[in-house]
């Protein structure tokens, strides 16, 4: 679990956010730096190709945040249906970005 991860923001309809400026998008986790640049540079904005989709690599903390933003709520309730029970801003406070990496991805996962 102690294994670093790199973050990327993908969002299908430019760099924009909500009303509220939540990013729309998705955060994307890789394991490794290399495979993460690779796939930012390979579906970087680019209308020539028909690509019109933003892509930027994040740190740690905005990946954290956006997840946190996006969907933290739904992110803690998973996490305490199938791990530690928590209450919202021990999650938000405590939880290593790894596991809400995995939290985020089941979340996103249960409304596409």
């Amino acid at each position: 679990m102690n294994k670093r991860h790199y973050y990327a923001m993908h969002t299908p309809y430019g760099n924009i956010t909500d009303t509220d400026n939540i990013p729309v998008g998705t955060v994307l986790i890789f394991d490794g730096k290399k495979m993460r640049d690779e796939w930012v540079e390979d579906n970087e904005y680019d209308t020539r190709n028909g690509n019109k989709h933003q892509t930027k690599v994040i740190t740690e903390h905005e990946a954290r945040v956006t997840m946190l933003r996006q969907c933290g709520r739904e992110m803690c309730a998973w996490h305490n249906r199938n791990g530690l029970a928590w209450p919202y801003r021990d999650y938000a406070q405590f939880c290593p970005t790894a596991v809400m990496a995995r939290d985020y991805t089941a979340a996103i996962g249960a409304d596409h």
